[in-house]
């Protein structure tokens, strides 16, 4: 079975390589990049995940940005996607009540908070 990974937000999978070199060379994994060039949706990036998927029995592994991605991908309910794994992402903000501070003239004023850092 061949484990498919989506990058987090540098979108180039490179954080993925001591992943990659801990797998057994049994394990056959296909890193999908995005376009670093290009301003895309996550429409766009569906899109484009769904294009490179593999056309035999997979697991999908989302890091980080990628899991809204992933999730999106799961609904479409890919014939082969026998699994999905998120990695330390989320698919709303854990903290919706800060991001009209955080996104404000504010956040550039004024020290942060202890609280907002830990």
């Amino acid at each position: 079975m061949k484990v498919v990974l989506l990058p987090g937000l540098d979108g180039t999978g490179r954080l993925f390589d001591p992943l990659v070199q801990a797998f057994s060379a049994s394990v056959d994994v296909q890193i999908i990049s995005y376009e670093a060039d290009e301003k895309a949706s996550y429409e766009e990036l569906v899109s484009q995940v769904w294009d490179a998927l593999p056309s035999e029995e997979f697991v999908l592994v989302a890091e980080s940005f990628s899991g809204v991605i992933a999730y999106e991908i799961g609904l479409r309910q890919p014939k082969h996607l026998k699994h999905i794994v998120f990695v330390a992402t989320f698919l709303q903000s854990p903290r919706p009540l800060l991001l009209p501070w955080i996104f404000s003239k504010h956040m550039l004023l004024k020290r942060i908070p202890d609280f907002v850092v830990k």
